[in-house]
């Protein structure tokens, strides 16, 4: 499915009620792989069509369309603090940085394989990113540039998730 389906959890009155969207959002070609709200009535969502929307939740529009990945991208997560910065993780190995103003700042391709997760420093001073080959890529946001590199890349696994705790550890 294309849409995107926003529910009033509010309004809840049961376990039982049947409960339809308040809004439904629709513009996207592909499946839908990630969502997570930029702010209040801003919400961002990943699509298996290679572009990433930053929607306005009230007129049910996109505001920025980020066409710049060349497949499916995966996954998105928002700078902390409120900040108007995000970021995307593909299929095409590549990690995207955007400013919700200005579109994309810059795109890193120091990752190997498909790029699953990715998740902000809890100052917002960096991004790490989990990948298909098994490794995590911390990507310093100052420099602009990958500065460490975990796991060895062998995991046949993959990484399909990656967070900070409140100190910073991955």
């Amino acid at each position: 499915d294309d849409t995107i389906s926003i529910y009033d959890t509010t309004r809840a009155v049961g376990a039982r009620t049947v409960h339809t969207p308040t809004c439904v959002l629709e513009g996207h070609e592909g499946y839908i792989s990630s969502l997570a709200y930029l702010s209040p009535g801003k919400l961002l969502s990943t699509s298996g069509d290679g572009t990433c929307n930053l929607w306005d939740v009230d007129k049910r529009v996109p505001d920025l369309t980020c066409k710049d990945h060349a497949a499916d991208v995966l996954c998105v997560a928002t700078a902390p603090r409120g900040q108007p910065l995000f970021c995307t993780g593909s299929v095409d190995s590549k990690m995207s940085l955007y400013d919700a103003r200005i579109g994309l700042v810059q795109m890193f391709s120091d990752q190997i394989g498909d790029v699953n997760a990715v998740s902000f420093f809890p100052d917002g001073h960096g991004i790490v990113s989990g990948c298909s080959d098994g490794t995590c890529t911390f990507t310093d946001l100052r420099a602009m540039q990958t500065i460490s590199k975990y796991g060895e890349g062998s995991s046949s696994s993959g990484v399909s998730g990656v967070g900070f705790s409140a100190s910073g550890r991955i």
